[in-house]
């Protein structure tokens, strides 16, 4: 988008009353300047859907939004607010690019809720630039169903109703089967 725009004789104002670039004006109503150093963490891509109770890959795709070449980035991440080894990418990744990371590993547990969040903690040897895009939050990770579960007061569910929901929230990783007690 920087720089890309076509120029307009007509237009020579920005939206917010800059003077737009007269040979290479940015696309869109508003002339703006990229920051140098910004890298967004874009998604979760694993652990997706997992039995637990083993140790799973946690990766990322992470962007370089910034102008300059991605050369070194500290990310960091917690689990339930515990923090996790940092991890340490050495890039390249060039302007607009994306690309997955692991950054690490994490044994969920299947009967346990999990908050994760992962965040830049600098890139090229200082900091983010651009703070909006630095952080995901994944709160309530749940493992995805396997096993035998039990239905009724003293079992895993209270209800056939709420084995349903999570079973449709959490997706199955190998075969469930539902006991209900008498």
């Amino acid at each position: 988008l920087s720089n890309a725009g076509t120029p307009l004789a007509a237009v020579t104002i920005d939206i917010d009353g800059q003077p737009r670039n007269a040979t290479t004006p940015d696309i869109g109503a508003d002339e703006f300047d990229l920051m140098s150093n910004d890298m967004a963490i874009l998604q979760l891509t694993a652990p997706v859907q997992t039995c637990g109770d083993v140790a799973e890959n946690v990766s990322v795709e992470i962007k370089n939004i910034g102008s300059a070449t991605l050369t070194s980035s500290k990310i960091s991440w917690k689990v339930n607010g515990v923090a996790q080894p940092p991890y340490y990418y050495a890039g390249p990744l060039t302007q607009g690019n994306t690309t997955q990371i692991t950054i690490g590993t994490y044994t969920f547990l299947s009967t346990l809720p999990y908050d994760i969040e992962i965040y830049v903690d600098s890139i090229n040897g200082g900091p983010d630039q651009n703070h909006i895009n630095d952080t995901i939050a994944i709160a309530g990770y749940r493992t995805s169903l396997g096993g035998t579960y039990i239905i009724g007061t003293t079992g895993d569910y209270t209800s056939i109703a709420a084995a349903s929901n999570d079973l449709m929230s959490r997706g199955v990783c190998s075969p469930v089967v539902f006991n209900i007690q008498s």
